[in-house]
């Protein structure tokens, strides 16, 4: 892989979309300074965050969780559910999952690390699960890609009937896990 398709891979990965066509006729140079920028701004939004979400998650330990479902219908955005959902334990993330809506879920999804989310959809109960990938491959097949490797064979299979490759642009699909996943949905939908 050369470094300029690295670079398109590092700012592929933060976004659950495409990348804009122009970013592939930047010259490598103007891709470094591109990540550069984007790694300072991630940072700077970042700033004391992860010490808030572990302030977060010890409180939520004392909190019923009837009352967190509650609070994330109502105020908590998705992108914050995924950060507080990395530092909570498995069991709890799965209690308070089980109880939300599977809109939220799949949102909520859309920001996690893969493997986070392949292991949350793993232990939710079973037709939730499904409902929420089955709305993954609707609303978030980039990130559906991503999710793709860490998925159970039987959560595989569901996106293999489920996700419509179609809609994907394949000249966008410079993460290694996304063309992986890519090729094997297909050679299994053409089969």
């Amino acid at each position: 892989m050369t470094n300029k398709q690295h670079l398109l891979e590092h700012l592929e990965s933060l976004s659950n979309d495409e990348l804009p066509d122009r970013f592939y006729s930047c010259s490598e140079k103007e891709l470094q300074d591109l990540v550069r920028y984007a790694n300072e701004v991630v940072a700077y939004q970042n700033a004391g965050l992860d010490k808030l979400f572990e302030s977060v998650q010890l409180t939520l330990k004392y909190i019923p969780n009837f009352v967190i479902v509650s609070m994330c219908k109502r105020f908590l955005e998705p992108p914050l559910g995924a950060r507080i959902t990395q530092k909570l334990e498995m069991k709890q993330v799965v209690s308070i999952g089980n109880q939300l809506p599977a809109t939220y879920l799949a949102e909520v999804s859309a920001y996690q690390e893969p493997r986070l989310s392949a292991d949350i959809l793993a232990n939710l109960k079973q037709q939730h699960a499904n409902r929420i990938i089955r709305l993954m491959c609707e609303r978030y097949p980039y990130k559906v890609l991503e999710v793709f490797e860490y998925l159970t064979d039987q959560h595989q299979d569901l996106v293999v009937e489920t996700i419509n490759l179609l809609l994907l642009s394949t000249e966008h699909l410079h993460s290694a896990n996304r063309k992986a996943a890519f090729k094997q949905i297909q050679r299994v939908q053409n089969q």
